[in-house]
């Protein structure tokens, strides 16, 4: 189910219908949806019972990774995502306060909210959506492989800068 963030209305309904159940919460960008992507949000679903995905807006992937970014664009990257087995409900995100509106719909006194982050958040206590004491980070950790979307847009580029060069003189 794909939600709108500033849909008060549906989010209350996500929460009610959860039930007892425990909620995670996680964001990304998740632009060229691969391997490591969905590793992560496979991970992030077996700490919990439903996994809700915030994916990033394109203004907001532009301003994290830069003006060529992304490539895929956001209603396209977010039903890839919510397409996952794993994810139960995702959402476009805007900016860091739609993943705070989310938590702040999700959480219930005596329920829990976990929210989930790679290790590069481990240790901080700034994390949007761990504000309130019925919320809790959770750090999943990285799985050392060498295919981050950045790295495979660098393959993709250096394959290029080969292709060109192997071609030049040639005629």
């Amino acid at each position: 189910m794909i939600l709108d963030v500033n849909n008060w209305a549906e989010l209350q309904l996500v929460a009610k219908g959860a039930g007892d159940q425990i909620i995670g919460l996680t964001s990304g960008c998740f632009d060229l949806f691969h391997h490591l992507h969905h590793i992560f949000l496979q991970r992030c679903r077996r700490k919990c019972d439903l996994l809700v995905v915030g994916v990033n807006s394109d203004d907001l992937v532009r301003q994290e990774k830069g003006e060529e970014r992304p490539i895929i664009p956001e209603h396209q990257r977010v039903e890839m995502v919510n397409a996952q087995r794993a994810v139960a409900v995702s959402f476009v995100m805007d900016s860091i306060a739609d993943l705070r509106t989310m938590a702040g719909a999700l959480v219930a006194p005596n329920k829990y909210l976990q929210v989930f982050k790679n290790q590069v958040f481990a240790g901080r206590d700034d994390v949007a959506g761990t504000e309130n004491k019925w919320s809790r980070l959770v750090i999943i950790p990285d799985v050392e492989a060498p295919n981050s979307t950045s790295a495979i847009i660098e393959q993709i580029t250096e394959m290029r800068g080969q292709k060109g060069t192997e071609h030049e003189g040639t005629g």
